[in-house]
């Protein structure tokens, strides 16, 4: 990720600037307590994941070090994200920004086995506590000035209670942007490798979990069929564009006009070369067939298939409907 460099920000060495670092420093644990399933919201997003993995800051030139050693100082506190190396916090700590820093700390939670309280959990600042009573845990961190940076503001390591390995952060969310990196290598991974490969963070996930993780880890590294069937009208204008004299229909069912968006019936598509090469070298006969569609939203595949000259099929169009019927 490239830190957005502000010349005001970073030239000057006021003192106040320090000051301003820690000006919600002991902030507190009052407000509404937030439970790990209302936080879990923050999780969904894969993309944001990935994106804040990185935590390399970009300098405007060779020089901007030595002009200015704030800029070198917070360069050695950013945190960066390495699978190997197990989490550790301190006080001083920066992060690209909140979603950086609630992946680091649900990681963390995972890591050492304990039970998570979201004091306060919002875009400008975060603070959590051990949710064993008794326990000293804690931690506070939240905006760098008018950044978008994330700095950990207060922290307290020591844990006073009995640690279990067995806690409610391990959602199928979370096990699931841990396997994309791994089911795109290797996409015929049983569910017993997904539990292994889980064991490395010390979670025991159950069947369900498993199912479902792997389902959402491949909806993030091949999309979805809804997402497919949505991208259908932008590839029939690329085939009437770069393919003239192709014909590609597309049908929808409009019922009323309440719908905010049609729901797709059927495609047909038949491409120039394929009438030109039955015109140019095929039998006259044309036969259908017609096969199920497996997937989620069902439906048939239909084709009409001719004879070249060597007896062997030839593909002339096809379609997808919703049965196979006259309509179809």
């Amino acid at each position: 990720m490239i830190m957005e460099d502000n010349d005001d920000y970073f030239s000057s060495f006021d003192e106040s600037w320090i000051l301003a670092l820690n000006d919600d420093e002991d902030d507190g644990v009052s407000g509404e307590t937030l439970s790990a399933s209302d936080t879990d919201k923050s999780d969904i997003d894969f993309s944001d994941f990935e994106e804040n993995v990185d935590g390399d800051i970009v300098s405007d030139s060779n020089t901007d070090e030595a002009i200015d050693p704030m800029k070198a100082a917070m360069r050695s506190k950013m945190w960066t994200y390495n699978p190997r190396d197990d989490i550790e916090f301190e006080k001083g700590m920066l992060f690209t920004n909140v979603d950086a820093f609630r992946s680091a700390l649900k990681d963390y939670v995972i890591q050492k086995g304990f039970v998570l309280v979201r004091r306060k959990n919002e875009r400008t600042r975060c603070t959590a506590k051990c949710g064993i009573e008794g326990c000293q845990w804690r931690i506070h961190a939240s905006l760098v000035g008018d950044t978008t940076t994330f700095m950990i503001k207060s922290y307290h390591a020591k844990h006073t209670c009995v640690m279990s390995k067995k806690n409610i952060e391990a959602t199928s969310d979370w096990i699931a942007k841990k396997l994309v990196s791994v089911l795109k290598d290797y996409p015929e991974m049983t569910s017993k490798g997904i539990v292994a490969e889980m064991l490395k963070f010390g979670v025991n996930p159950i069947k369900m979990q498993v199912y479902r993780a792997r389902k959402k880890a491949f909806e993030e590294i091949e999309s979805s069929h809804g997402a497919s069937y949505a991208k259908l009208p932008k590839y029939a204008e690329l085939v009437r564009n770069h393919s003239p004299g192709s014909i590609c229909k597309i049908h929808y069912d409009l019922p009323n006009l309440i719908m905010k968006e049609p729901r797709f019936l059927r495609i047909f598509i038949s491409f120039k070369a394929q009438k030109d090469g039955f015109q140019a070298g095929c039998r006259p006969f044309i036969g259908f067939d017609g096969c199920h569609l497996k997937g989620p939203f069902g439906g048939v595949l239909l084709t009409a298939v001719a004879l070249d000259g060597n007896n062997s099929l030839f593909p002339l169009a096809f379609a997808v409907a919703e049965s196979e019927n006259k309509d179809t």
